[in-house]
């Protein structure tokens, strides 16, 4: 039996085993009140979002996780605010081709794969505005190969 942990685990795994823009260390975390010191560098949170079961018969059923992947950074004003954003929303991109390139292996061996992906918000202008900070969402849909 799968859960949504151990998935994200594998997830977060094929994040940090590519290679990006900005030094990324991709870790499965319950979101807490945001450390300010720990957010200027780059943040990649993997979780569990929601899981949907198919049932077709007693013993079988596909199973599809979405597994949340945020990227935050809190940017420096004094620096090329416009530049860095840009540069933050290439480092997704990237983070979004490692993770629909191969299927990954969950602790259980199970393989899976990303089915669809959507990224939303490509940045929070809120989160720009109101905290100088950098944050975009992907949420990706994982069924079982």
């Amino acid at each position: 039996m799968i859960d949504g942990f151990t998935l994200a685990d594998s997830v977060a795994q094929r994040i940090n085993d590519g290679s990006y823009s900005y030094p990324v260390n991709a870790s499965v975390e319950i979101p807490r009140e945001n450390d300010p010191q720990s957010l200027k560098v780059v943040k990649c949170m993997v979780l569990p979002t929601s899981e949907s079961i198919a049932n077709f018969t007693r013993n079988e059923s596909d199973d599809t996780f979405t597994i949340g992947i945020s990227v935050q950074k809190l940017l420096d004003s004094g620096r090329n605010f416009d530049g860095e954003v840009r540069g933050l929303h290439v480092l997704v991109q990237e983070i979004r081709v490692q993770v629909e390139r191969e299927r990954v292996t969950d602790a259980n061996g199970d393989a899976w794969k990303c089915v669809s992906m959507e990224i939303d918000p490509v940045f929070s202008a809120d989160h720009l505005l109101e905290q100088s900070m950098f944050t975009s969402v992907m949420d990706t849909d994982w069924r079982r190969v």
